[in-house]
């Protein structure tokens, strides 16, 4: 399984390959109107986001289609994030557009996350992160081809980010084949600056070895 820094390898979407996101851009609009129509007008500032998570999983994997992902915190109808701390001016943020549009170009997908998103198409499980353990013993070995967790490890439900992300490494390695991807975000991880993630790519393919 190979780690992608979204943060470092990216620089958070900064330096996406030539055409990278344009593509992804040309993908989306193509299924703007079933998206519309199945689960609602979803607004500019999650367009921007999605697009840009697509436009990474588009670059690793090419087509969709057939693939199967995994998406650790995708978001929910009934996430807490805005409700709980009052943030109505970004309702429907948090909602699973990712795993929504990955499925509708074709995927596999599997969304997991604490609140509950009822009536979706794609495979939601809702189940408390921190129990990350039992989570992995619903998937098979080398059942996946991308995992990815996307602001997950600076979530204020986790207590610690750079435990969690550890235990995602482990669970992982597993269950995501072996030519698979693990794509995530380093913000909470301890992971962002260059030296930290270089010596922890030294660090695990001394420990793979």
């Amino acid at each position: 399984m190979k780690l992608i820094n979204y943060n470092y390898e990216f620089d958070s979407g900064g330096n996406l390959p030539k055409n990278a996101l344009e593509n992804a851009i040309k993908t989306y609009e193509k299924i703007e109107g079933k998206i519309n129509s199945k689960y609602g007008q979803m607004p500019d500032c999650p367009i921007i986001n999605t697009q840009l998570k697509l436009a990474i999983l588009i670059n690793t994997l090419g087509d969709l289609k057939g693939k199967t992902i995994l998406d650790i915190g995708c978001g929910a109808k009934n996430s807490w994030d805005y409700r709980d701390l009052g943030l109505a001016k970004v309702e429907r943020f948090y909602d699973p557009w990712l795993c929504r549009i990955t499925h509708e170009l074709g995927a596999k997908v599997f969304g997991i996350d604490g609140a509950s998103s009822p009536d979706e198409k794609y495979n939601h499980i809702q189940q408390n992160l921190l129990s990350f353990e039992e989570i992995m013993e619903k998937f098979k070995d080398d059942s996946l081809d991308l995992a990815c967790a996307w602001s997950l490890f600076d979530s204020p439900s986790l207590y610690d980010g750079r435990d969690m992300f550890k235990r995602a490494v482990k669970g992982l390695e597993r269950k995501v084949k072996l030519e698979g991807f693990f794509v995530f975000e380093a913000i909470g991880t301890g992971l962002l600056e260059r030296v930290c993630w270089e010596n922890y790519l030294v660090t695990r393919k001394n420990q793979t070895q």
